[in-house]
C-alpha cells in the first residue's frame, strides 16, 4: 500500500491508515476515532480499545497527564489537564481522556490540583459564565499562573473570579 495524502474529511473505512516502512499500520486519531464514535460503532470501539491497551500515562509538570500511544498512532503524545480535557482538537472526546480515567481507576498517581486562583494553563471555559476562555499574556504572573480572558466579557471575568477567591477559600 502506498502512502496517500488524505484530504481532510475523507476517511476510508473509518480507519485512516498510511503505510510505514515496516508495513505497520499507522492510526491517525481524527474526528472519526473519538469516544463518542466508539459508543455507536463497534469497529471504532475495537480500534480505540487496542490503542488504549498500549498507552503509557505519566503525570506531567505536576498538574497534567501525558499519554503516549506509541509510534503507530498519530498524534502519539497527548496532554490531558487535571479536569480531564485533552489539549488536542478533540478535547473531552479524545481517547487519551479515557486512558487517563482508566489509569486513575486502576490506582495511578493523580495529578495535583492547583491552589485556588492559580492557573497552570488557560481554563477551557470561563469559571464565571462558562464561555470559552483564551490566553491573555498580560494577566500572567508567577502567583496566578497563566493569564486568560473570557470570550464574552474579556478580562473582567478573570478579575471577578480572582476577587471571589478569598470568599471561596474560606467557605470550602
Amino acid at each position: 500500500m502506498s502512502h496517500k495524502s488524505l484530504v481532510e474529511g475523507e476517511i476510508p473505512n473509518l480507519l485512516t491508515v498510511a503505510a510505514s516502512g515496516s508495513n505497520n499500520r499507522v492510526v491517525f486519531l481524527d474526528r472519526k476515532l473519538t469516544n463518542s464514535q466508539a459508543r455507536v460503532n463497534t469497529e471504532v470501539k475495537q480500534i480505540l480499545t487496542n490503542i488504549l491497551k498500549e498507552s503509557l500515562i505519566v503525570v506531567y509538570h505536576e498538574f497534567f497527564y501525558r499519554v503516549d500511544f506509541g509510534p503507530d498512532v498519530k498524534p502519539n503524545l497527548h496532554i490531558i489537564s487535571n479536569d480531564l480535557v485533552c489539549a488536542c482538537t478533540q478535547e473531552r472526546d479524545c481517547p487519551a481522556v479515557v486512558a487517563v480515567k482508566v489509569y486513575l481507576r486502576d490506582g495511578g498517581e493523580p495529578a495535583k490540583n492547583p491552589h485556588p486562583g492559580y492557573f497552570p494553563a488557560v481554563p477551557h471555559v470561563c469559571p464565571v459564565c462558562g464561555a470559552r476562555a483564551c490566553y491573555e499574556p498580560r494577566l500572567s504572573s508567577h502567583h496566578r499562573g497563566i493569564g486568560w480572558q473570557c470570550s464574552k466579557s474579556g478580562a473582567a471575568h478573570y478579575w471577578q473570579h480572582q476577587g471571589n477567591l478569598p470568599r471561596l477559600v474560606c467557605t470550602t
